[in-house]
């Protein structure tokens, strides 16, 4: 008979004990840590909306076809964000939300063994795939004012042969924004800089 201590030799050391990944805590908790009702919990820090959507769009989705697979090539949805930002659909790729883009750009370009670099404090799901496709992760720490320390960043890219990195802007937590200054810096180097802009909606400042 095979045992769970058979089944733990046989997995993937890295996958098996991976460092966690922390998500959203749900509002039952924070409510009972805070002595408070479930309802009067606002989730920003899960960039949740706290009001009730608008009719068309609960309308709009009692429509949908559930009962059938969805387009695996979102194609619809890539032409209607084709037309928002100008580019071309073979340029847009969409997801099930940004985790599910941020481990499929990971899985592309970074290959067990390869270095990733990573800026904290931020985003932990950066780390967390990084770990997930056993890639060396290269913590840049950021200044005292918690900006991207551009110089640090461009030698560790140099220096480790490193081809991606994730910068929230704005950052989660601190807030703060990539100036289009640093973002070109990054650029000039060849490195694929990829630009979460999850939080855009809080300060209408955007990277496009």
């Amino acid at each position: 008979m095979t045992t769970m201590r058979d089944l733990r030799d046989m997995m993937r050391p890295h996958l098996y004990n991976p460092t966690g990944y922390l998500g959203a805590q749900h509002s039952d908790h924070l409510a009972t840590a805070a002595g408070i009702d479930p309802e009067d919990v606002i989730r920003l820090n899960a960039n949740e909306n706290p009001y009730e959507p608008l009719q068309e769009i609960t309308d709009a989705l009692i429509g949908l076809p559930i009962h059938e697979y969805p387009d695996q090539d979102l194609v619809r949805m890539r032409e209607a964000l084709s037309e928002y930002t100008g580019r071309p659909t073979e340029q847009i790729i969409a997801g099930s939300g940004g985790d599910e883009i941020i481990e499929l750009l990971t899985k592309l370009f970074v290959a067990p063994g390869e270095s990733m670099i990573d800026c904290p404090p931020t985003f932990g799901m950066y780390e967390f795939c990084a770990r997930i496709a056993e890639a060396e992760l290269i913590a840049v720490e950021r200044s005292d004012d918690w900006e991207i320390d551009i110089d640090a960043t461009t030698e560790a890219i140099d220096r480790t042969g490193a081809k991606i990195l994730f910068i929230a802007s704005p950052n989660n937590p601190t807030g703060n924004l990539l100036p289009d200054k640093d973002a070109r810096a990054i650029l000039d180097t060849g490195f694929v800089l990829v630009v979460d802009e999850t939080y855009y909606e809080f300060c209408g400042e955007t990277s496009a």
